[in-house]
C-alpha cells in the first residue's frame, strides 16, 4: 500500500461528533497504474467539488 498525500473526509452530523452507529467508509483498490496516473483516473476528474480545510476551520 502506498499513501499517495491525498486523503478525503466529509462532515459527519451537525457536530462532527461520532456516535455508535456512524458509518465511517474506506476504500482500497488493486491497480496496475503508477501511483499519480491512479490519483488522476479517479478521484481527479474534474467534476469534483473539493476543497482544502485547514486545520481548526
Amino acid at each position: 500500500m502506498t499513501f499517495l498525500d491525498f486523503a478525503q473526509a466529509y462532515a459527519v452530523g451537525e457536530t462532527g461528533a461520532l456516535s455508535p452507529g456512524t458509518e465511517v467508509v474506506s476504500l482500497l483498490r488493486d491497480s496496475p497504474l503508477p501511483p499519480e496516473d491512479y490519483a488522476t483516473r479517479f478521484f481527479d476528474t474534474g467534476g469534483e467539488h473539493q476543497g482544502v480545510v485547514e486545520p481548526g476551520e
